[in-house]
C-alpha cells in the first residue's frame, strides 16, 4: 500500500465555502513542511499525478464536494523481484 502524507477537506452544497481559498490554504500548509503537492484526490476516489489543467477542472467542478492533495510517496514503490 503506497503511503502519503495528505490533507482532505470536505465541504457541503449551498455552503459559503470557496473551493480556490481551501485549495490555497492546504497548498500552503504543504509548503510550510516542505513537501511537494506531488498527487490529488480524483472524482472517482482514485489518487492520481497532480496536474494543475485536471486539478482545476475537478476542483471546480459543480458537483466537487471535496479536496484531497497528497504528498509524494513517503515510502517509495518496490519494484518487483524476479525469482
Amino acid at each position: 500500500m503506497d503511503q502519503y502524507h495528505f490533507l482532505i477537506g470536505e465541504f457541503s452544497k449551498n455552503s459559503l465555502f470557496l473551493p480556490a481559498v481551501a485549495s490555497a490554504q492546504l497548498f500552503a500548509w504543504f509548503a510550510q513542511i516542505g513537501e511537494p503537492v506531488e498527487r490529488y484526490g480524483s472524482k472517482r476516489g482514485k489518487v492520481v499525478k497532480f496536474s494543475q489543467k485536471n486539478y482545476e477542472k475537478m476542483l471546480f467542478a459543480p458537483d466537487a464536494d471535496s479536496i484531497a492533495l497528497f504528498s509524494a510517496r513517503i515510502v517509495p514503490p518496490t519494484k518487483p523481484t524476479s525469482s
